[in-house]
């Protein structure tokens, strides 16, 4: 029995993994755990235990009462486990290896897959009139780099190559590119180094950058659907505003198609669009604020401000817990269509985010999803992924075999993925629908 030990005057508290307990509970491996003598446990992140797509309030707690109950504490989460999604890549054996940016930023919050550049040769820049010689190109003044964007932070000349220096602060310098398909920026290129961008060259977002433009400070960039930005002009109100109205605008177009069918009465389909609009909600559009689209001018900017508040006034009246009346419903849909067709050239879909998009809709989801979502991305080994987040009715849900539901999920979304030859690797985030409502 693994009772605690004292040497040189230190207690050792000895914990074990429920990762040897795959044929047990969460509940039933800490408490045999507790009565061979543990003190605590590595909790599993993966199933049956913990995995953590899968994992609402009730299982949470779940999990806290038991330990509770046994008295054991937790020693560590494993998290390189993934038996939920029966990986046979194993990218998931650099659990602490986290991925920046070049000035510490973690790469997670950019969706990007990016690599850390390997000791790339640092260059020292010397003066020149109109700009700066950097490793034999002539990098542009502050004023001549700003001015190749237009207001909105496209690129002026449309598809073209912008030469730059990344900046570190610690002082550090190294050339490279910016790449600009249609006046949005789809790659940052380190020569000899790392770059940053999807497969689709679809436009960056999320990324930011500090460059070197003959200046004493480094000049911050902020790179939001493929537009450049000086960093202190995008506030971070903007970027999650936008994002809301994307999760908002997928949550509202995805089962209008859904229950769009001849085999479905009205009634049924109206029910069906009522428990699905998930999007009707004030979370929808938080962080609006319209002096932050004064790009759009004056006329449109009201338009903006007047359908964001719309659509607000309906979203208030919608309880988190209920679905929405159907004059609810339709008064909702005008408004937020207005906020769709004027925020649309914010909103672009690559053409690989559209063939996910059709693959999705061939997937035969289970009945106690309420909507669905998904986000481009990477994974912890920037290797190109699909997020798919799956809303699920709290009251319908197959709790005692939650597992195995998720894992047939899965197995559908690759074979979609695989008709179209869509190489993404699929995950599954589990949520309620009442939870995305509340916020």
């Amino acid at each position: 029995m693994p009772d605690s030990a004292t040497s040189q005057g230190l207690e050792h508290r000895l914990a074990f993994s429920t990762n040897a307990y795959l044929n047990f509970s969460f509940a039933d491996a800490v408490a045999r755990l507790a009565k061979i003598g543990y003190n605590g446990v590595e909790i599993m992140a993966d199933v049956p235990h913990a995995w953590p797509a899968f994992l609402l309030p009730e299982q949470k707690q779940g999990l806290r009462d038991a330990l509770a109950k046994n008295g054991l504490a937790i020693s560590n989460v494993n998290a390189f486990m993934m038996h939920a999604v029966n990986d046979p890549r194993q990218h998931y054996w650099r659990p602490s290896w986290i991925e920046t940016l070049w000035w510490g930023e973690p790469a997670a919050s950019a969706n990007l897959p990016c690599e850390r550049a390997l000791a790339p040769d640092r260059i020292d820049g010397q003066a020149n009139h109109r700009g700066h010689a950097e490793g034999g190109r002539i990098m542009p003044a502050a004023d001549d780099f700003r001015n190749q964007f237009d207001e909105a932070g496209r690129y002026r000349s449309g598809d073209g190559v912008s030469n730059v220096v990344f900046a570190t602060m610690g002082g550090s310098r190294f050339p490279g590119r910016l790449h600009f398909k249609n006046g949005l920026c789809v790659r940052a290129e380190l020569e000899r180094g790392g770059d940053w961008g999807l497969p689709d060259e679809s436009p960056l977002s999320g990324a930011r950058f500090l460059l070197h433009v003959g200046e004493d400070k480094p000049q911050g960039i902020a790179i939001y659907e493929g537009r450049v930005f000086p960093l202190e002009e995008v506030p971070a109100r903007k970027r999650d505003f936008l994002a809301n109205v994307r999760i908002a605008r997928n949550l509202f177009v995805h089962p209008r198609v859904e229950a769009d069918s001849p085999s479905v009465d009205a009634a049924t389909t109206a029910g069906l669009l009522a428990r699905a609009a998930i999007w009707l909600t004030p979370k929808s559009v938080a962080g609006f604020d319209p002096a932050d689209f004064s790009e759009l001018g004056p006329a449109r900017q009201q338009e903006l401000q007047t359908a964001v508040q719309n659509f607000l006034a309906v979203a208030k009246e919608v309880p988190a817990q209920k679905a929405p009346t159907g004059a609810q419903y339709d008064d909702g849909s005008v408004a937020f269509l207005k906020v769709l067709q004027i925020l649309e050239p914010y909103l672009p879909m690559s053409d690989e985010a559209g063939d996910v998009e059709k693959a999705l809709r061939k997937v035969d989801f289970p009945p106690w999803m309420v909507n669905w979502d998904y986000e481009l991305g990477s994974d912890s080994d920037g290797v190109a992924a699909v997020w798919v987040n799956v809303f699920a009715d709290e009251t319908a849900l197959p709790r005692g075999q939650l597992g195995r539901a998720v894992e047939d999920l899965t197995s559908k979304i690759r074979q979609a993925f695989a008709g179209l030859k869509i190489e993404r690797w699929p995950y599954i985030r589990l949520k309620t629908a009442l939870e995305h409502k509340a916020g």
